[in-house]
């Protein structure tokens, strides 16, 4: 008989729980061979899966196989997807989607993808955190509380998937069959919950602040694990250009569904904004900074270029170090030559050792030749 593909991976101690959990009736089973499962409904109970116990036994790869056609066929699903969620069964999954235009055939280009997979690391460790004591900003973050690094050491990346690009995490709870240890008791369920509940909290404070303007929304989401490491991690997902759309899923048993979170590439200022301001700098919105270009950085293969502007801000001189695309660096080439001025408008940071401009805008050559620095 023909096998139309390799299922003998399947486990089949989740493949017990699954059947159990979506509510088949074990009917009989002959120890060490197999089991026989039906459904409960009278409309369905001529469904039938024959669970095999034993992979040694005849024609193992084909048993599997045609129990899994036959859960197909019953929840109207695919094959493939059904025997993922068998061999996941035991977890919980954190899937992180890239989307956008360069991503749409499913592949990424390096830099992004390396700085991806190294954010979704700082963003669970941020999670992580805040499962045990809520912090705006956790100065160490690689130093995980003794009391989760058995969870964060059991975490693994599973396989990428197509669509966008995907990113999948899987989380392990406790044995299933350990009935002293309930899944609903467990560390990755509490940092489940955890993970939507701030992921919830974070998304309202952004909408709040871009109705009123007020940083103190972010400032009250700290109470729900939102932190200034968690928004500059999901920052970092939406690549070196900021550009992609993060959604952010969690497939929980607890939580009995999976719950998405949409980031789009259009909200990446606020975040900015609030990583700032949770970190406890000064940010002082949509400021218009007027100075002199002191310094140009730009090599000849790429597209953008790095440009000092000194400044004074409350009778104090400082400089701010920005990368301009083409055309912006351009104009500040023309205004260092001429000894001009220029103006740029953005969200300036201000802390005790440096000074950030962030979500700025067009660089404006001004007429203001005689601007005196200190």
């Amino acid at each position: 008989m023909k096998i139309h593909n390799d299922f003998s991976s399947l486990n089949i101690t989740f493949l017990t729980s699954y059947l159990e959990c979506k509510q088949w009736i074990l009917s009989s089973s002959k120890e060490n061979q197999y089991s026989i499962w039906h459904r409960p409904e009278d409309d369905f109970y001529d469904f039938e899966v024959v669970q095999p116990l034993n992979t040694h036994i005849a024609s193992y790869s084909q048993r599997i196989y045609e129990l899994l056609n036959i859960l197909s066929q019953f929840e109207k699903r695919d094959i493939n997807t059904i025997f993922n969620d068998i061999n996941n069964f035991n977890y919980d999954i954190l899937k992180i989607r890239i989307v956008g235009t360069e991503v749409n055939a499913g592949h990424i280009n390096l830099n992004d993808g390396v700085l991806l997979f190294e954010k979704v690391k700082n963003m669970i460790f941020s999670i992580i955190h805040s499962t045990v004591s809520k912090k705006g900003f956790y100065k160490n973050l690689s130093s995980i509380p003794s009391s989760l690094q058995t969870y964060c050491q059991s975490l693994k990346f599973g396989q990428t998937e197509h669509g966008s690009y995907i990113v999948n995490v899987l989380a392990p709870h406790n044995d299933i069959s350990d009935i002293n240890n309930p899944i609903q008791q467990d560390i990755t369920s509490t940092v489940s919950e955890n993970i939507n509940y701030t992921l919830i909290a974070l998304s309202k404070a952004i909408e709040c602040y871009k109705g009123k303007n007020l940083t103190k929304y972010f400032l009250e989401s700290i109470n729900s694990g939102v932190s200034a490491n968690l928004c500059d991690s999901i920052i970092g997902m939406s690549g070196k250009n900021e550009s992609y759309d993060v959604e952010i899923t969690i497939s929980s048993k607890i939580l009995h569904q999976s719950l998405k979170h949409e980031f789009k590439s259009e909200n990446i200022k606020y975040l900015k904004i609030a990583t700032e301001y949770l970190k406890g700098h000064t940010v002082i919105e949509n400021y218009s900074v007027v100075g002199k270009v002191i310094t140009l950085n730009k090599q000849p293969d790429e597209e953008s270029g790095s440009v000092t502007i000194k400044f004074e801000y409350d009778k104090h001189t400082k400089n701010i170090k920005l990368l301009l695309p083409d055309a912006d660096y351009l104009e500040a080439v023309k205004a260092h030559a001429n000894k001009s001025t220029v103006s740029i408008n953005g969200d300036l940071v201000i802390d005790s050792k440096k000074t950030n401009l962030i979500n700025f805008g067009k660089l404006n050559i001004t007429n203001q030749t005689q601007l005196l620095l200190q």
